[in-house]
């Protein structure tokens, strides 16, 4: 990696590191760098910018009123449909964060016929012909620019509020607060060992895989000559077309070829770990990336979602707050916000399944405490507000034929553990012989209480005796 060295600096190649060989290209401190040579060119930084944009992309911005969706709103129609050439809101986003992930910086454009109107259309501007225009001795900037090398254009910013029609939505740099830091910067050099082996990879293929060789003569040669035999091999064995070409050789020319020792062909291992690093600094699992070795069925759920949980979903909030803080005002709308559903994410399914099937399996909370916990509004009755237990789960001193609330029962109100009851008001149970063998079967399968079933198929047998005498 050169980034950090001065012009003046020499910088010393090992041979036997592949990445260090001196057809390796440096990324420089330009955005166009991070644009061309990382994104444009590297297969995992390409892929990792790609998952994060395209995740962002498919959760859909709600617009909200008062906590009312609004889908008739101006705000919701400018967000689903942003300027003529962008026909989705998935695709703003896309750009924005796509900007965001290469260079550190992204601007989005809210179009305004005067400071007091409504936006009527909303511009992704390229990051890397943005300009960020400093006031002396203040911390807000002046304004925005951007230029092409022919045209400029420049967005003032109100000195005292921060307020523009240019968001500026930029990622943490220690260095510089007005401009944000590509993630590329931290990863510079695997970046650029992962591109030297993929090109010196490329250099060995073309070459049918073969390394170098030396052509030896005993003999001086002259200049013209020596131009007239390097001509000779590039034409007639380099190149894939000539691969495995036999060679001809006069007078006591000899060949001799080079090997490649253990460290130089060690290469694959080198670029594996590469693009390990280049995944880490992103925040990407391995398994979702084409890394070979790393993506096997039985993990990839897990890396999926820890993608969208460690990831995608703080940077998702991270842009609602900015979209809130900038784009919200320009409505005269009390109560109107800008949100994202995190339910409507089919990556975080498995997740979200496991909480409602541990919420839907906590017997101490009430239906409605179990809607809440889950996001559904209150149900209204006294039995939506009940704790319900299962039979398993009675106390053994419970009896079905007393009256009031048995010993142990849980409510609403007392929870278990709970050192206070509420006094319930008694009801009386008048069995007939179907609640008695319910009841019996019921003691008997989960108690096994013998006395208790005893005692009730005697007090059955007497009122059936009792009623068959009255009878006759």
């Amino acid at each position: 990696m050169w980034w950090f060295r001065k012009k003046s600096e020499k910088v010393r190649v090992s041979q036997s590191q592949i990445v260090g060989v001196s057809e390796a290209r440096g990324m420089g401190r330009e955005n166009w760098a991070y644009t061309t040579e990382g994104y444009g060119a590297n297969v995992i930084v390409n892929r990792c910018v790609s998952l994060i944009a395209r995740g962002m992309g498919s959760i859909r911005l709600i617009v909200q009123v008062d906590g009312e969706n609004a889908p008739d709103h101006p705000l919701q129609t400018i967000l689903d449909k942003p300027n003529p050439n962008l026909k989705a809101q998935s695709t703003l986003i896309e750009q924005l964060i796509g900007f965001h992930q290469t260079t550190g910086n992204s601007y989005l454009e809210a179009v305004r016929m005067n400071d007091q109107s409504e936006p009527l259309e909303l511009w992704v501007w390229p990051s890397q012909q943005m300009e960020v225009l400093l006031a002396p001795g203040k911390r807000i900037p002046r304004g925005y620019k951007w230029s092409n090398g022919q045209d400029d254009l420049a967005w003032p910013v109100d000195p005292l509020t921060g307020q523009s029609d240019m968001l500026h939505f930029k990622t943490f740099n220690p260095n510089d607060q007005y401009v944000g830091q590509s993630p590329m910067q931290a990863i510079a050099s695997s970046i650029n060992q992962h591109n030297a082996a993929g090109d010196w990879n490329f250099k060995m293929l073309k070459n049918s895989a073969q390394p170098s060789g030396v052509l030896k003569t005993t003999k001086i040669l002259t200049d013209d000559q020596w131009l007239q035999l390097q001509k000779r091999m590039e034409f007639d064995q380099m190149g894939p077309d000539n691969a495995k070409r036999a060679m001809i050789l006069e007078g006591d020319l000899d060949w001799q070829q080079l090997g490649l020792s253990p460290s130089d062909m060690d290469w694959y291992n080198g670029k594996q770990m590469s693009a390990r690093e280049i995944a880490g600094g992103y925040g990407v699992p391995t398994q979702v990336i084409p890394i070979q070795g790393d993506q096997t069925f039985a993990n990839y759920e897990q890396a999926r979602s820890a993608l969208w949980e460690d990831t995608v979903i703080p940077l998702e909030n991270d842009l609602v707050e900015n979209l809130n803080a900038w784009l919200v005002p320009m409505y005269d709308t009390p109560g109107l916000s800008i949100t994202f559903d995190i339910d409507s994410i089919p990556a975080l399914e498995p997740r979200r399944a496991e909480k409602w099937a541990a919420i839907g399996s906590a017997n101490w909370l009430t239906i409605n405490e179990k809607r809440e916990a889950t996001g559904y509004d209150q149900l209204e009755g006294d039995a939506f507000n009940q704790v319900f237990i299962p039979a398993g789960q009675i106390p053994a001193d419970f009896d079905p034929f007393s009256t009031g609330v048995p010993t142990g029962t849980a409510t609403a109100q007392n929870p278990p553990n709970s050192q206070e009851t509420t006094p319930q008001p008694e009801m009386t149970i008048e069995p007939d012989e179907d609640e008695i063998v319910q009841a019996t079967r019921l003691i008997m399968a989960e108690y096994k209480c013998a006395e208790a079933t005893a005692r009730i198929v005697a007090e059955s047998a007497l009122e059936k005796t009792a009623a068959c005498c009255d009878n006759h």
